[in-house]
């Protein structure tokens, strides 16, 4: 899996993806001295695997999922979403 800003232009983001989710609102992350850091975008997360329905169902809670579209969304000629 990889994590990218989901503001990021399409051009720098994962081409072989099996899936992409698109999370809903805004991860936050640990700092190393516990305290939480927040984000000022969203984020996309690409999976690389053969298990496409596992990981569909693992960001079921995070967002909306996008099959073997190399990270498009079907604004920019993509798949449809999986709405969980």
């Amino acid at each position: 899996m990889a994590l990218v800003p989901g503001a990021a232009p399409a051009a720098q983001w994962p081409r072989a993806g099996q899936a992409v989710c698109f999370t809903r609102g805004r991860i936050s992350f640990l700092r190393p001295d516990g305290s939480t850091g927040s984000n000022t975008t969203g984020q996309a997360i690409f999976y690389f695997g053969p298990h496409v329905d596992r990981f569909r169902e693992a960001m079921r809670d995070l967002g909306h999922t996008f099959e073997n579209g190399a990270g498009k969304s079907p604004a920019a000629g993509g798949p449809a979403a999986h709405q969980d």
